[in-house]
Order: structure tokens, then sequence, then C-alpha cells
């Protein structure tokens, strides 16, 4: 080993076991208990007569805590060995040896905070050395003891939540055992407490009277009670002495309150069906409803809301689905006087019946599938119409291509993706001066050099004048030739002759015309001439236009 070292410091720990007597609360977080580990090292060493001196080893042989609570001092037990590196030295052996020497230090926490924070210390230890010429010479060492946490276990204090008949903690805190105080911080570095100023004793019940109450259609019925608002325990007198584990009675539950809607008042709930009958009742599931549907005065049953089940109906009754509301599977059986009539305003996946058994009428919804189970049976049979009026039948219209389906042209006995709805229009009427009749029927008399004005207007089955038509006249055959795109045609000083006018109405991909002859005298006091009026009714695909069904 090199002798002319200007400084080395060689360091070893030792890591001591502190075993201090120490209650553990039961119920708490707690550090383990005296785990400390005390290092010493040299910053440096020199002997007395100036020279650089040279440590070997340091070990620390004890730590005595014994005396800290009643005096705050430390002592440790510490080796040490040492020589000088200067050749003239009594202290300098040639051979790598060391003298040796065992000492003591003790230090004094005048803050008390050595059992709860790492202790960093220096000091300086003298160590005589007995030379063989009987002369002492002294050695001196500068040492530096440190540890990795304070020496007394900290423990944890979670805040607690029982306020009204323990003492509490009012905040969660770290109390360390070595000196009793208080701190916010795990590591113990923040400001620290008296115990008065975190634990407290209890506070009492803060009770609130709560009456007694009756079911309702998703809560029980609770008897009269107090409830602490601090510790959420209720109790059967207002001084809180006689704990409820159950406040609840055994009454049952009330029947959902429904609005016209069907609607529960008191949840919200959304009943799933009514039943018109006498009583006109929602019921609460489909399977109640289809039995209350059986009854002998229903006959309607209104679906609410949307149903995976498979709706089987075997009476003759309406069955009408809401806007919005979807229905996996509707069924008509094939029972003797079962006529079902299905008005849809939602979506109906899969309808299935049979020839006679089903009615279907016109609404806004659609149809995921339509079949008629009945061998040889079509579809087109399910389609209302009305036997007092020609006009007012149903079709089916394809929603994938928009095209207009009538039910002697629905010959399969499957369809899908189909809306049923009346036509948008079912008949033009013409009116203006000298136009005489009614539906279907038009007399018109005129004479060459006059001006005349039509007024053309779509109607509904019902009458109704039809909503969004555009219209179109021209003569006919000569439908490059527009005469007006208005619902208004005027022909200016007309000439004497005989034509035929066609007005065009389109509504929804759906087309009907009328035809008027117009036969003109050749000037004023000629013979009164008759006009004709001719209906065509036509429905249009994307790409065509069919043959005339009437």
């Amino acid at each position: 080993m090199k002798k002319r070292l200007i400084s080395i410091l060689l360091s070893l720990c030792m890591v001591l076991t502190l075993l201090p007597a120490t209650v553990l609360s039961a119920g708490v977080g707690a550090s383990k208990a005296g785990d400390a580990a005390f290092t010493l090292s040299a910053s440096s060493a020199s002997c007395a007569d100036g020279h650089i001196g040279e440590i070997g080893s340091i070990q620390v042989t004890g730590v005595d805590i014994s005396k800290w609570k009643s005096d705050k001092k430390i002592t440790i037990q510490y080796d040490v060995q040492y020589r000088c590196t200067d050749s003239s030295c009594e202290l300098y052996d040639s051979d790598d040896s060391f003298f040796s020497y065992s000492g003591t230090h003790t230090i004094i926490d005048t803050n008390t905070e050595f059992c709860h924070k790492k202790i960093s210390e220096s000091f300086a230890a003298k160590i005589p050395a007995a030379l063989p010429s009987g002369v002492t010479k002294n050695f001196s060492v500068s040492f530096t003891l440190t540890s990795d946490k304070g020496i007394y276990e900290s423990v944890l204090h979670e805040q607690n939540v029982n306020l009204c008949t323990e003492n509490y903690y009012s905040v969660s805190c770290w109390e360390c055992t070595g000196c009793g105080y208080f701190f916010q911080d795990a590591d113990m570095s923040g400001n620290k407490f008296t115990k008065d100023k975190v634990y407290f004793p209890p506070v009492g019940h803060n009770l609130k009277h709560v009456p007694e109450k009756g079911p309702t259609c998703v809560a029980k019925g609770t008897v009269e009670y107090w409830h602490c608002e601090r510790c959420g325990l209720n109790f059967s007198d207002e001084e809180g002495k006689y704990e409820l584990t159950n406040i609840e009675t055994d009454a049952p539950l009330l029947p959902h309150s429904y609005d016209d809607n069907g609607i529960c008042s008191i949840c919200s709930f959304k009943a799933a069906a009514k039943v018109l009958s006498k009583d006109n009742k929602w019921y609460d599931n489909i399977a109640d409803a289809l039995t209350a549907l059986d009854a002998e005065d229903a006959y309607r049953i209104e679906i609410g809301k949307d149903c995976d089940e498979s709706i089987t109906i075997s009476n003759a009754r309406e069955v009408y689905i809401n806007k919005g509301v979807t229905v996996a599977k509707l069924e008509a059986t094939d029972a003797e006087g079962c006529v079902v009539t299905v008005i849809n305003d939602g979506t109906i996946k899969e309808l299935n019946g049979y020839t006679g058994k089903v009615v279907l009428m016109s609404a806004g919804g659609t149809y995921g599938k339509v079949i008629n189970q009945t061998s040889g049976g079509n579809v087109g049979s399910f389609l209302y119409s009305d036997p007092e009026d020609a006009n007012k039948f149903c079709y089916y219209k394809n929603l994938s291509n928009g095209r207009w389906i009538l039910p002697a042209e629905a010959t399969a006995n499957t369809l899908s993706n189909v809306k049923v709805s009346y036509a948008p229009m079912a008949y033009i009427e013409i009116a203006g001066d000298g136009v005489t009749g009614s539906e279907g029927s038009y007399a018109f008399t005129t004479y060459s050099g006059n001006t005349v004005a039509f007024t053309a207007t779509a109607k509904t089955a019902d009458g109704e004048d039809s909503a969004n038509v555009a219209y179109k006249w021209y003569y006919d055959g000569q439908d490059d030739t527009i005469l007006s795109e208005k619902a208004e045609l005027t022909i200016e000083n007309i000439k004497a002759g005989k034509r035929t006018v066609v007005c065009m109405a389109t509504a929804d991909d759906y087309s009907i015309s009328a035809k008027i002859v117009l036969t003109v005298a050749g000037g004023e006091g000629a013979s009164e001439l008759h006009t004709e009026c001719i209906q065509d009714y036509r429905w249009h695909t994307r790409k065509d236009t069919s043959a005339a069904f009437r």
C-alpha cells in the first residue's frame, strides 16, 4: 500500500438493529421499529507532528440510545485503524500494519429531532498512542456520523370517520414514538404538532328526524327514525341510544303511476304496452299486456317501448307500434276469428301471418321483413283496402329503390325493407271558370280568343290536399313541351279547335295525371262544347315509368 496518500477516506458501515421498547396502537400503520442504519466515516487524519495520517478501517461496534429519552443522548462505540504516512514518524509502520483504537462518542440532541430525522454530525477525536520510547503521541481524526432515518418509528394515524362516539384524528398524520410530536408529512419534515392539535374527543351524534314513509313503486316504506348526518347511523330514538340496522317496512311496493304517455310520474319508468278496453291500462311488461289483451272487451294493444320478445296475437285485435319503438317479431296466428290489424309507426323487424289474418294499415313505420305463412299465399293479401272507397287502399313502398308496389304486384310470400302507406295522391281535382263536374269528370265551354285558367289540386284518398306536390302541364303526346310547372295553367287568346292537355302531379316518387280535352268554338255564339276528363294514375321507379293501372 502506498505511504504518501494525501487523504484516505475509507468508510465501512455497520448497520445496527435498534430495538427500543415501543407500544403500537391497534389498527394503525407503523414503520419498522428501530431499523436506523448508522454510518461513521473519516474526512481527514494527522499525527501530532503535522504529518498526513492514513486510516485503515472504521467499524461501528455499538449504539446506545438508552439515555435518549431522558437526556437526549446517543452514544456510539467504534474501532479505528490508523497510522502516519511519514517514514520518519514513530507512528509510521513499514510492514503495512496499523495501530488500533477503540473509542466512544456521545451526541446530545438539543433540538429533540434525531428521533424522527436523519442524523448528520461531525466530531474530532484525539487518539493517544503510547510509543516504544515511552512517549505518548496524539493522532487526530475528523469523523462524520450519519443515519438513514430517525432512531424511532413513525406511526400513521388515519383521519377518523366516526366522530360521534370515539376519539378521532382530525387529519391523517404521522406520530413519532420518540418525541411524541405529530406531522402531516410522511417524512416528518414539515411543521410538528402536539397531540391536542390533531386528536379530539367525540362530538356526539348530529341527529335529524325522518318521519315514517309509505312505499312507492321503486322504494320500500320506512319507519320513523333519527338519522345521524355525521356518522350515517340510524336510531329509533331522538337521543341516539338505540341503533336501527333496518329502517324498511315489509309493505309491498306500489304499482307504477303512468301518465297518458306511459311514463311513471314517480320514477319515470316507461311502460311496455297499453291495452285499450274499458280500463285503458298501461302494463309494465309485454306478457301482462298480452294476457290483458285476451279479455273480451279488449280491442287494441299499443307497444310503448322496444321489445326483443316475440309478440303473438291470437284474437281479432289492433296492434299499434309507437314512433321510435322497435319490435323484434310480431305474429298473427291462424286461429279462427283472428284478424290482426297492424298500424306501425315504429319498426317491426319481422311480421308473420296468414292470408285473411293480417291487415296492414297506412303508417309511417318500416318492416324489415313481411312473411305470409300460408302455402301459396302472398304478402299483397295483407294490404288494407276500403270496400266503400275504391281510391282508398294501401301500397308497399320498397325503401331500397323507392318503388311503390300495388297489392296485385306483391305476389311473393316474402317482402323486405318496406313501409305500408296510402299512395301520396289518389286523384287530381281541376277547377276554373267554366269548369263543371266533379272528381273524374269535368265540363268546359269557351270560344276562341278568350283567356282560360285552370288550377290543379292533388288529393289524398281521404280527400285532403296532398303535400309537397310537383305539377307539370303539357299537350298530350308532347311531354317535352311544358305549358306550366305550377299548379296553375293560363292560356291567353286560345285558338279554335280540339286538343288534350295533361296535368301530371308527382309526390314521393309517385305520379298521377289527369287529361282535359279542350274544344274551342270559332267565335262567340258558337254551339256550346263539352270537355272530357280522363284520369291517369302512374307510379314511378328511379329509372322508368310503369303502365297506367286505372
